[in-house]
């Protein structure tokens, strides 16, 4: 076969030639980056790490920070409570949280049908934050079943003026789906926030009559970076 001039041999290899070559059929290539594209060039992937990086723009590969959000721990065991005085309720141990990061709780609350209202407090190691009418979840006082949650956020605790600055959400359902409460309240409220480490979280309960149960549930602590 005659040789073609250098032209005509490459353009019998490039799609739609007479001798098209497939890339996937090329021999492999050199362990190098010579043809790794860049942010001036097209090119190959570059070759992968095997150890969960990902690829930047720019043709480098990075380490996927870790998140930045940590759980303390938990209780996902119910615990009941029938009483007219604030008792403690549900509790997430062996916590760590210093007062310089901030802290995160979600719990899951019921009240049984009785005409008056339950309501869930809050102890940070044996400090009460919150208590009684001040509760971080509460019901009304109709004569229904009711569920919902609390969510609370607390910055970190580092005394002076900065002990009172935690804030909750919470919704409270009657009757299966009528919004019965809902609302945002200040954690802290009642009591100064304590700056010593966090070791234990505590929901605490109180019944407005004894013929009410308050029931707490899926406690989940979180901590969340200093920095």
């Amino acid at each position: 076969m005659p040789r073609l001039p250098n032209a005509a041999h490459q353009a019998s290899h490039v799609s739609g030639g007479a001798d098209a070559l497939k890339l996937d059929d090329l021999a492999d290539p050199d362990d190098n980056t010579d043809l790794d594209f860049s942010t001036s060039l097209h090119g190959l992937v570059p070759k992968g790490t095997n150890v969960g990086d990902y690829l930047k723009d720019d043709g480098t590969w990075s380490t996927v920070s870790p998140g930045t959000v940590t759980r303390e721990g938990g209780n996902t065991t119910e615990a009941t409570t029938t009483s007219t005085a604030q008792v403690d309720l549900l509790s997430a141990s062996s916590l760590s949280v210093t007062n310089t990061h901030p802290l995160d709780y979600h719990v899951a609350a019921r009240k049984t049908s009785g005409a008056a209202a339950v309501s869930c407090g809050l102890k940070l190691n044996t400090t009460a934050s919150n208590s009684g009418n001040r509760g971080t979840w509460r019901t009304g006082t109709t004569n229904i079943n009711e569920f919902g949650s609390h969510r609370g956020w607390i910055p970190g605790r580092v005394g002076g003026s900065y002990t009172r600055m935690g804030q909750g959400s919470s919704v409270a359902y009657g009757g299966g789906t009528t919004q019965d409460s809902s609302g945002s309240n200040s954690i802290g409220e009642g009591n100064d926030m304590i700056t010593a480490t966090i070791t234990d979280l505590v929901v605490t309960g109180i019944c407005g009559s004894s013929s009410n149960t308050l029931g707490a549930d899926e406690l989940q602590v979180y901590s969340g970076s200093a920095s």
